[in-house]
């Protein structure tokens, strides 16, 4: 008995794996084998000089601060500065990442504290020795320190002769080391590093890294910037990312005189802040679908400044229902409430690593406070937990006989996934939109169940029809509530208490409702309790029913 429990795990892990595999593109598995056995190429240079700079370099994004007095702070855990913070030991992997990146050279207030950035990149310089198996000389964090050395000395003059040469020898490691393996962002990211490094300092050897850096950015661009401004891989925390390094490259391209490229990225840059505003609640900050968490990418007030300050003029906000159709995003909105409805593929097919199990799920915003959100992002890495914050229950959808809709697994994989058809838009008339959609991220099941979705937002009520289209045998819609807003249940009826005194008030028809204790990780390394409402369907179809008109008496 237990040798055929094992050759039935064995054979359910060779199927994940296999429906994993299948959606890499061939260049993905040749450049991870050709990594595995080719030696890490590493040069030391030496004698490297800035290049004659002809414009301006303005002002970029101001990070948060991180570091204050001895201390240094990533993901709401704290760590003292010494010589031993550069010892990989007891930290995650992405606390580490934070380190190496250096951005807190580039915070709002980097002006007044020169002597402790300048400290910080000698300590790196002095104790941190170039091993490929340590967590900084990822390509990643490389590409992100080599950008923020750069920025800081564009603005200060600060780096020294030693700065100058290992930066060019973490330029030269870059190129060879490009991450062709998960493409997406993190090899636009390295496009991006090689033409700072390749703008910024003399030679040869820099101009061929500009080569590299300029041909990945130009093909990146066409595939990751969506028709309707959004970056490919649907989480608004990384399309901001991607705002900024475009606003990144526009500006040292135009210090330098350089006019290749810089084209291409100035006509995709409105869109992309149009995207960001559709894609934000009424308290100007973003919404939770994919993988999202507060304070890693710039606030949209930060990037709209940036973008302003390097010429652009977008208007102060894009009103009204949006329907972004390449990407797969629904913006509902009338006087009172705001709401963002997904009905998007997970990502692209290779690279699904910050997907959830989210397809049809929503945000909702009611007088400018947010009452239904999704979980958000606590931590990444390989835990119970990361699996349960990117699962199905985790979000405001129907989670059915206990499955996710697409198999998420490990921290950043997925292998079968829920595919939206049949999407009707009605936004028209602001009085009554509609949004409908199917999923098949079920049909894998027994019984081939199929989800269809259907939202109708008036000025009184948000209407939501949930229909399961074959053989169940259970399903549960969720819907999380923001920590803010507090409910109680009686006779099936839940009264939903939001911060400015009203009452929403939720019915359901076709299922019973409960309500549940939850959590919500609007940052890495927070997690806040909130209350959650599961509808456990009693039939085929359920109904529910928020009744925005209740006045707190």
């Amino acid at each position: 008995m237990l040798g055929r429990l094992r050759s039935v795990d064995l054979l359910l892990k060779i199927k994940i794996l296999y429906y994993t595999l299948r959606h890499l593109k061939f260049e993905q598995l040749l450049f991870r084998f050709y990594r595995h056995f080719t030696r890490t190429r590493f040069r030391d240079f030496y004698g490297f000089e800035r290049r004659a700079l002809p414009g301006n370099f303005i002002e970029p994004i101001g990070r948060p601060k991180t570091i204050s007095g001895r201390t240094i702070s990533f993901l709401n855990e704290t760590a003292y500065l010494s010589q031993s913070i550069w010892d990989e030991t007891d930290r995650s992997e992405l606390w580490i990442y934070n380190l190496h990146y250096f951005d807190d050279l580039n915070n709002a207030d980097t002006r007044m504290r020169f002597e402790t950035h300048s400290q910080l990149v000698n300590d790196w310089l002095q104790n941190y020795q170039f091993h490929p198996n340590r967590l900084g000389w990822h390509p990643y964090p490389v590409s992100k320190r080599i950008v923020n050395w750069i920025k800081w000395d564009l603005q200060f003059s600060a780096l020294s002769q030693e700065a100058l040469d290992s930066l060019a020898s973490q330029a030269n490691f870059l190129s060879h080391q490009l991450e062709k393996d998960l493409m997406a962002n993190h090899l636009f990211v390295n496009g991006k590093a090689l033409i700072f490094a390749g703008l910024y300092l003399e030679g040869l050897a820099a101009e061929s890294w500009l080569k590299i850096g300029i041909s990945i950015v130009k093909e990146q661009l066409d595939e990751q910037v969506l028709r309707d401004g959004g970056q490919f891989e649907r989480s608004p925390m990384y399309h901001a990312e991607c705002v900024e390094d475009i606003l990144d490259l526009i500006n040292i391209l135009r210090c330098y005189k350089r006019s290749l490229l810089t084209h291409d990225l100035e006509t995709r840059v409105l869109e992309m802040l149009k995207w960001s505003q559709v894609m934000s609640h009424p308290d100007d900050r973003i919404s939770f679908f994919n993988d999202v968490a507060f304070d890693v990418a710039a606030s949209s007030e930060g990037v709209f400044a940036y973008a302003r300050r390097l010429g652009f003029d977008p208007p102060r906000e894009w009103n009204g229902p949006h329907y972004l159709e390449e990407s797969g995003y629904c913006r509902l909105e009338n006087e009172r409430s705001v709401l963002i409805c997904d009905v998007a593929p997970v990502g692209p097919s290779y690279q699904a690593g910050h997907a959830h199990a989210d397809t049809l799920s929503f945000e909702l915003s009611v007088d400018e406070f947010r009452v239904f959100v999704n979980s958000g992002v606590s931590e990444y890495g390989v835990t119970p937990e990361r699996l349960r914050q990117r699962g199905t229950a985790a979000h405001n959808t129907v989670e059915v006989n206990n499955t996710n809709s697409s198999e998420v697994w490990s921290g950043f994989r997925l292998a079968r996934r829920a595919f939206p058809f049949d999407i009707s838009v009605q936004i028209d008339n602001p009085l009554h939109q509609t949004v409908t959609a199917s999923h098949d991220g079920y049909k894998r099941l027994k019984g081939k169940p199929v989800h269809t979705r259907k939202w109708t937002l008036t000025e009184e009520v948000l209407l939501i029809e949930d229909n399961i289209d074959g053989n169940f045998s259970s399903a549960l819609s969720h819907l999380h509530l923001h920590p803010d807003v507090t409910a109680e249940l009686s006779n099936n009826c839940v009264k939903i208490f939001i911060p400015n005194g009203q009452i929403l008030e939720l019915t359901v028809s076709g299922g019973l409702a409960r309500l549940e204790q939850s959590t919500w990780h609007p940052e890495f390394g927070k997690v806040i309790p909130s209350q959650k409402i599961t509808i456990n369907m009693h039939t085929a179809t359920l109904v529910t029913t928020l009744q925005f008109n209740r006045l707190h008496s």
